[in-house]
């Protein structure tokens, strides 16, 4: 990859990164002696200077700024690839509005498509689901009954390897099995250049996907800089060309 070809901008909040992976990323092109940029929301005059082919680090509400620049649609949430079911370990349900509602509680229910609408969640109480599902009626979601994981981790891959695998909840010394994780990037036939694996440790031991996430609307979990930064651009580039 020639890092010099393009532009790179950075998000912040008018003084400091927005997300420390921002600050990751560029530390690591800056050193390089690449083209940064910063802006922000109060001040987004440098995306003028953003070209197709160039990288934004940022915000989703500004990633789809490059996207629209670029010609496309911002990327569809992976989630829950056909390929991969063998290792859910639950029925996942697509579902819409009226048929969340009506289920019987506890669940887990996500956005299928906008990755921006809200995070995915356990409802155990009707009065909470009312309340976060309000304008939500024309989405679809996916619903699946609540596992019980006692450690959650989130895989990095890139280029059909993983370089790094960070404890993000629960337990830190209950560790994903290598064996159930090279078996999903195996199947994933469909893949992205990069992508992330979210897996859950159960209390009976099991390693199963609790979602899979795209590379450029996931931050870096303390994964190592220069892959993390080389993975986030390679997808980049790849939606951008393309236009998937």
């Amino acid at each position: 990859m020639n890092l010099y070809k393009r532009k790179y901008f950075f998000e912040t909040d008018g003084k400091h990164f927005l997300f420390p992976f921002i600050a990751s990323a560029y530390d690591t092109l800056r050193g390089r002696g690449c083209i940064c940029h910063l802006f922000s929301d109060f001040d987004n005059s440098n995306l003028e200077k953003y070209k197709n082919g160039d990288v934004i680090f940022g915000s989703i509400e500004f990633c789809k700024y490059g996207f629209d620049k670029s010609g496309i649609e911002i990327p569809k949430y992976l989630g829950y690839p056909d390929e991969v079911s063998p290792f859910y370990g639950r029925k996942i349900v697509e579902m819409d509005y009226s048929e969340v509602m009506n289920q019987e509680l506890p669940i887990f229910v996500k956005p299928k498509d906008d990755v921006k609408r809200f995070t995915g969640d356990v409802f155990r109480e009707d009065q909470w689901r009312t309340i976060t599902l309000n304008g939500h009626q024309e989405t679809m979601f996916y619903v699946s009954e609540v596992v019980d994981f006692v450690s959650e981790w989130r895989v990095f891959v890139h280029n059909r390897e993983v370089y790094a695998c960070q404890n993000y909840s629960g337990n830190p010394l209950s560790f994903p099995s290598p064996d159930v994780i090279n078996s999903i990037i195996n199947l994933y036939d469909s893949c992205p250049i990069a992508y992330t694996i979210d897996v859950g440790i159960t209390s009976y031991g099991e390693t199963l996907i609790v979602e899979i996430n795209d590379m450029w609307a996931t931050g870096s979990y303390g994964a190592y800089d220069y892959e993390y930064t080389m993975a986030y651009i390679d997808r980049w580039l790849e939606i951008i060309n393309k236009k998937t």
